[in-house]
């Protein structure tokens, strides 16, 4: 490889599944009190020799606690061994990004060290980053259950619907055209240059200004703290759904004014 050139690899969200939590307490737990999460980065773990710098976004809270916590279905508070492990299997750096991505540039910028952290190179990683992403976005990929049912009888009824995402618009955009090619949005809003992220209320004002609804007509659904904050500061109504990857505590936590567990119990 030209020596003014880097490979670098971007995994997407890292993080510890029920079932394998289960294993690792039941099967692998090591001398020392940690776990052996070995066969889990085994199918991975020649890609990431090859590549010059590695890079995930870590989904999980890395914690001492003496036992895993979990919110049902996804690990939200793992062993150190976890961290531990992904550094053994080439990983470099990991951004703690709350809501996916969040801010791209920002993750990004926490990626490098912090005397590469310019700019300029920011800039170059994203010049990168963005064309591979665009293209790869929606593999493996599909909506949860219910979800297109839901849009379109939502839609039946004359309901205008609008997409409030952190991640950033050209992606938003695609992401929603690919899987829901039948609904007709309102309004699709991602991340936009000069417009603060969520929990900042500015993306809901700027839908409510699009669509002229008011706030007390409109319900804002959402996964996450970050979503249940940013309809609290917008002032309008939540629904926190609990088959994402925050846990029903969490969404009562920051102000989620409804709890549903399937897209059924949204219309029913």
């Amino acid at each position: 490889m030209h020596k003014d050139m880097v490979k670098l690899t971007f995994l997407g969200d890292a993080m510890c599944d029920k079932p394998m939590a289960d294993r690792l307490v039941r099967y692998q737990k090591i001398p020392g009190g940690e776990y052996d999460f070995s066969d889990s980065f085994a199918p991975v773990r020649s890609m990431l020799e090859k590549s010059d710098y590695v890079m995930v976004n870590l989904e999980t809270p890395i914690s001492q606690h003496k036992e895993m916590l979990t919110n049902g279905k996804w690990e939200f508070c793992t062993d150190i061994s976890y961290a531990k492990a992904l550094k053994e299997n080439g990983v470099d750096y990991v951004a703690t990004a709350n809501n996916h991505c969040l801010d791209i540039n920002k993750l990004f910028a926490r990626a490098l060290p912090e005397e590469d952290s310019t700019e300029e190179n920011i800039s170059r990683i994203r010049s990168l980053f963005i064309p591979y992403y665009n293209e790869h976005n929606a593999d493996d990929s599909r909506p949860y259950p219910g979800i297109v049912s839901l849009l379109h009888e939502l839609q039946d009824r004359g309901m205008k619907i609008a997409v409030a995402s952190n991640k950033y618009q050209q992606a938003t955009e695609k992401l929603v055209r690919h899987f829901f090619p039948d609904i007709s949005f309102a309004v699709v809003y991602g991340q936009r240059d000069g417009v603060p992220i969520k929990p900042d209320p500015t993306i809901v004002y700027d839908i409510l200004q699009a669509t002229g609804i008011s706030p007390i007509h409109t319900i804002y659904i959402g996964d996450s703290g970050v979503d249940m904050q940013t309809a609290l500061n917008a002032g309008v109504e939540s629904i926190g759904v609990t088959w994402g990857f925050r846990s029903e505590e969490e969404l009562r936590k920051y102000g989620a004014k409804h709890i549903v567990h399937s897209a059924d119990e949204i219309i029913g």
